[in-house]
C-alpha cells in the first residue's frame, strides 16, 4: 500500500497576470494512480483549505485554480497540506510549498481626441498618440488581434491598450479619428476671364 510522500513532490506554478487562472503542476508522484490533496494559499490572496482529487499520469498531475478565487495582484504561497492515496486510503501530511506571483494589470492608456489628419498625409497607426512598442491598437473593443502599425487611418473609432513589462495587457481606451478629405477642384465652365492689364497669375485662379 504505497504511502504518499507529498514533501517529495515537485510543485511548479507559472507567474501570471491578475485575472488569469493559475495552473498548479505536481511532479515526482510515485506509485499512485488516484490522489486527493488538500491545499491552501496565503500571501496577497487567501484561499482556505481546499480538497481536490487528481488523476496521476506519468508521475505528474495538474489542476487549475479559477481567476475568480484571487482578489488582487501580488506574491502568494501555495501550501500542500495533505495527500491521500484514493486507492488505499493511506495519507500523509505535508509542508511542501511553492511561491507564485500575480502581476498587476496596467491602467488603460489616456488619450486626447479626436485626432485629425488630412487624407493626403497617408497617416497610419504610428501617427496616433500614444504610440510605441508597449501600445496595441484595435478596430473594435472586443478584438483580440491588434492592427498592424502601418495600417492606414480612416475616419473611425480605434481602441488602444498598453502592455506591461510582464506581458499583462490593460483595458482598451477608445479614440475617435477623423481623416479629412480634400475637396475636388471645381472648374469654371468656359474658363476664367481676366483683363490683361491686371497681369493675372495662377494665384488668381479659383
Amino acid at each position: 500500500n504505497p504511502l504518499p510522500t507529498p514533501d517529495n513532490y515537485t510543485i511548479s506554478i507559472d507567474n501570471t497576470c491578475f485575472g488569469e487562472p493559475v495552473i498548479i503542476h505536481l511532479d515526482n508522484i510515485t506509485d499512485i494512480n488516484e490522489l486527493e490533496i488538500i491545499y491552501n494559499i496565503n500571501g496577497a490572496n487567501t484561499i482556505t483549505d481546499t480538497t481536490i482529487p487528481l488523476t496521476i499520469n506519468n508521475n505528474s498531475a495538474e489542476f487549475t485554480i479559477n481567476a475568480s478565487n484571487f482578489t488582487q495582484a501580488g506574491d502568494n504561497t501555495f501550501q500542500l497540506i495533505y495527500a491521500t492515496n484514493l486507492e488505499t486510503g493511506c495519507a500523509a501530511q505535508s509542508t511542501n510549498t511553492a511561491p507564485f506571483t500575480l502581476f498587476p494589470i496596467p491602467s488603460a492608456p489616456a488619450v486626447n481626441g479626436p485626432q485629425e489628419f488630412c487624407e493626403t498625409d497617408m497617416a497610419t497607426l504610428q501617427d496616433l498618440i500614444p504610440n510605441g512598442a508597449n501600445y496595441q491598437w484595435y478596430d473594435s473593443p472586443t478584438a483580440i488581434s491588434p492592427l498592424l502599425p502601418d495600417t492606414l487611418l480612416e475616419t473611425a473609432t480605434y481602441y488602444v491598450s498598453t502592455t506591461s513589462n510582464e506581458g499583462c495587457e490593460s483595458a482598451k481606451t477608445p479614440l475617435n479619428v477623423i481623416v479629412n478629405q480634400v475637396p475636388a477642384p471645381v472648374l469654371i465652365q468656359n474658363g476664367a476671364k481676366f483683363c490683361g492689364a491686371d497681369l493675372p497669375t495662377l494665384k488668381n485662379l479659383t
